[in-house]
């Protein structure tokens, strides 16, 4: 009696042709991603909008930079003008020159037109006699080997002091004749240095002459140069 239970040869071959379908439709779901998935994603254009938010921000930055810098530039001028207003300013008056050909002294008169006072106020001066017209006075020493001198003033004051000049020898019988021909004169020159309210050193440069005239020294001038003052 035959086993009906046997396949047949045509369930064999169905068997192995869902068998291999199967295993292509595996095949294909390991396949690399779709080309869907491998494109690039396109970039998105931006909308106007975005543009212009964008360009007002950065505007609005600029702005507030340069708003700033000028405020500080502002805070900076005010502050620099509140020290011109209140800084001390010194400046030497004509003097006088007393006992002329007996050793000689000029007589100061050193006025502060500020508003504060002159602290550690030194000078550096000298009386001297030169050609007429003036050829020229050398360099000024600055205020740091002025103020640091053994006999450095150190005058404190509001508005006005007195020093006096020495000269510590007497004018020779040459300088005093060149003086009386006109071709020499007295000059009276240096540099005041001092500290103002606000711990900044200053200083004045100053010159003047006594020259020959009708009999006598004539009232003191100002030099055409060597008379000035620091800018700050």
């Amino acid at each position: 009696m035959e086993n009906t239970n046997e396949p047949s040869r045509d369930d064999h071959r169905q068997t192995d042709h869902s068998t291999s379908e199967t295993t292509l439709t595996r095949g294909e779901n390991t396949n690399p991603q779709s080309d869907k998935q491998n494109a690039k994603p396109s970039r998105e254009k931006k909308h106007p909008l975005e543009w212009a938010i964008f360009v007002f921000v950065v505007l609005t930055a600029l702005c507030t930079i340069a708003a700033a810098c000028y405020s500080r530039k502002q805070w900076i001028t005010a502050e620099d003008t509140e020290k011109r207003q209140l800084r001390a300013y010194v400046i030497i008056k004509t003097n006088e020159l007393e006992k002329f050909g007996e050793g000689n002294f000029a007589q100061s008169i050193v006025e502060n037109v500020g508003q504060t006072p002159v602290y550690n106020g030194s000078w550096l001066s000298g009386i001297n006699v030169s050609g007429y017209p003036m050829a020229g006075i050398g360099e000024n020493a600055d205020c740091k080997v002025i103020m640091s001198q053994p006999d450095a003033g150190r005058w404190f004051f509001g508005k006005f002091i007195y020093p006096d000049k020495d000269r510590k020898t007497a004018f020779t019988v040459d300088e005093i004749k060149s003086i009386k021909d006109g071709i020499a004169a007295v000059y009276f020159h240096g540099r005041i240095c001092y500290v103002d309210i606000f711990n900044e050193t200053r200083y004045t440069d100053f010159c003047m002459y006594w020259k020959w005239q009708n009999g006598s020294l004539a009232p003191a001038n100002y030099c055409p140069r060597g008379n000035g003052a620091d800018q700050d």
